[in-house]
């Protein structure tokens, strides 16, 4: 059976959870992209429907030029969707490189990479 695991200082939630405890042994299953995830879905949602509402606007010009602006708009989420890709390497290679030689990169100097791998409270 899995079981939840969640600090004291996180708002509990019944749709997610900060860990996941599976059987069999003490597997742990951490997550800590989602933070990522959700700050980059509400930017992609943005930065779709502006390109929505201004390929509506072009339109009521041009049909080339809303053409043109639907174009853009699809490029600038793929760039969000690059970006937000690349965030989330390099979150991951840090926590990696954390875990295995508890080296903390110079950029993350001064962020608490020790908080992801705190052992679990009974």
């Amino acid at each position: 059976m899995r079981r939840s695991l969640n600090p004291p200082s996180v708002p509990r939630s019944p749709f997610y959870s900060q860990g996941i405890e599976v059987p069999p042994g003490r597997t742990v299953h951490v997550s800590g992209q989602v933070g990522i995830g959700a700050a980059f879905g509400l930017i992609t949602a943005a930065v779709a429907l502006a390109g929505v509402g201004l390929a509506f606007l072009a339109a009521q010009v041009s049909m080339a030029l809303a053409i043109a602006v639907g174009v853009v708009a699809v490029l600038a989420v793929l760039a969000v969707a690059i970006y937000q890709a690349a965030l989330s390497g390099i979150y991951s290679a840090t926590l990696y490189r954390y875990a295995v030689s508890h080296e903390t990169p110079e950029a993350f100097r001064g962020a608490d990479l020790a908080q992801a791998f705190l052992p679990k409270r009974d």
